[in-house]
């Protein structure tokens, strides 16, 4: 699958254009933060939540791993929350990869020492559903109090 990933104007203030072959280009894609709606930003939330763990998965199945590299969204954007939920995903998905691995179910490059922090790193808590929707609502106030703010209008 091709993607094309562009930047437009500020990055801190504008998300970026992302375009694949399979599904085309973001409703929300290159818009500035002003202008997204809270569908918008939902819709970036489950942007980040699958795109992130699906490359994640595919970094680590060729062996080539770089969250950051990978990260199309300025560490700046949105305060910050897209580009930390795709690291997490990003991480998931290479977590998620390592578990297949050690089940049998994948082939890794990853090295020992990467499968070893994998494995160490796979235990989780569980979650009651209670913490899931106070965590959601949680970083859904916090996204639409970063929108509500007022921008600076940089002149030409």
């Amino acid at each position: 699958m091709g993607v094309l990933i562009q930047t437009v104007d500020d990055p801190a203030q504008n998300t970026p254009m992302y375009s694949t072959n399979a599904t085309g280009g973001k409703t929300w894609g290159g818009r500035h933060v002003s202008e997204l709606t809270a569908s918008d930003l939902v819709a970036v939330l489950d942007f980040c939540r699958h795109e992130a763990t699906r490359v994640g998965w595919n970094d680590a199945n060729n062996g080539q791993t770089d969250v950051h590299r990978s990260n199309p969204f300025d560490p700046e954007l949105l305060g910050g929350y897209p580009y930390r939920e795709w690291t997490a995903c990003y991480l998931q998905g290479i977590r998620e990869h390592a578990l297949a691995t050690v089940a049998g179910v994948a082939d890794s490059n990853l090295s020992k020492t990467e499968t070893a922090l994998m494995r160490g790193s796979l235990a989780r808590r569980p979650v009651s559903k209670q913490d899931f929707f106070n965590t959601i609502h949680r970083k859904l106030s916090l996204i639409w109090r970063l929108v509500q703010r007022p921008h600076r209008v940089q002149s030409v």
